[in-house]
């Protein structure tokens, strides 16, 4: 689990237009869970609706997983084109490149800390 930065959350937000009001203004950044936390929360929720929302948001995880490997193709590809044709394509190239690339800020694990661990 982990808290959402607040470009992530404002994004959310400009994406998901559905969500209420009272909830676009909280004063604090909500939490989100990562791949292996929902898979730890299928192993304790057991009704029918849990479970359906789990495999939901597990196939969400896959469709992202396999979002992110069309980008490496796609970068790779725009690689070896960028090797093959001259300079002047250049500023096309790192244009292109900016916008697939997605920088991820190093995160604070938010939970139980088992003391002496890294």
């Amino acid at each position: 689990m982990f808290r959402l930065t607040k470009a992530e959350w404002e994004g959310l937000i400009t994406i998901c237009d559905k969500f209420p009001e009272k909830i676009r203004h909280y004063p604090t950044l909500p939490l989100a869970f990562t791949e292996q936390g929902v898979a730890m929360l299928s192993s304790i929720l057991r009704s029918k609706r849990a479970i359906i929302v789990n495999i939901a948001i597990m196939r969400a995880f896959i469709n992202l997983r396999q979002l992110i490997d069309a980008n490496k193709n796609l970068i790779s590809r725009l690689d070896s084109l960028e090797k093959k044709y001259d300079k002047k394509f250049l500023l096309v190239f790192q244009a292109i490149k900016e916008m697939i690339r997605e920088e991820n800020e190093p995160r604070e694990k938010i939970g139980y800390k088992i003391p002496g661990s890294v």
